[in-house]
Order: structure tokens, then sequence, then C-alpha cells
């Protein structure tokens, strides 16, 4: 929960939990669309934002998601990688470190006798 900062996300300072999922109005916040899009009255909204905390991630797929965050790169499947690349016209996933080897070829023309 929260990269494991705290037990629950009502726990974190910085958190609109208390918000969204109490009710506790607070003037800092503006309800996300998607927030507004989970039922159609307040107290059925904040039951389904609720219901978002009862499922834990799995540890891998958490540290998976933090990684492509981080390194700016998609989390997804081989064709939905393949399709925002397409679009953005970048490449979307972690290449491999370092310079990429010379071929053998290459290597004798730029040896030293």
């Amino acid at each position: 929960m929260l990269a494991d900062m705290v037990d629950h996300p009502r726990n974190h300072k910085w958190s609109s939990y208390w918000a969204n999922a109490e009710g506790r109005r607070n003037d800092l916040l503006t309800l996300h669309e998607q927030y507004i899009k989970i039922a159609r009255n307040e107290a059925e909204r904040r039951k389904g934002y609720r219901a978002l905390f009862k499922s834990h991630v799995d540890k891998k797929i958490d540290d998976q998601i933090r990684e492509a965050t981080n390194g700016n790169f998609v989390f997804g499947n081989n064709r939905f990688q393949e399709e925002l690349e397409k679009m953005l016209g970048r490449r979307v996933i972690k290449g491999k470190a370092g310079r990429p080897k010379k071929s053998e070829k290459l290597d004798k023309t730029w040896s030293v006798p």
C-alpha cells in the first residue's frame, strides 16, 4: 500500500483517501473525472472507491509498475507496447544497457596493425 510507506491509505499524510473514501471535506481537492464515474451518487462513489483498496497488488507486479513508471516505459503486453510505440514514434520499452557490440567485420577494419 502506497509503496509500503503506511499500512492503509488513510494513514498517509498527503492521501486524498479521507475525502474520496470517507467524505471528509477538503477544499484543496477537486473531484477527478474517473472518481465521479465510479457511481451516480456520493455514497455509492465512496463505497466503490473503498473497494479499490480491498485487493492487494502482487509485489512482483508492483515492482514492474514502479520500474516502468520511474524509467518512463510502458507497462503492458507486447501488443500494447507496439501500438504505443507507433503512436508516440519512440521506444517505449527498456533497452539493453551499454553500447551495441561491433560486428567482427568492423572490428577488423578498425584494428591497429
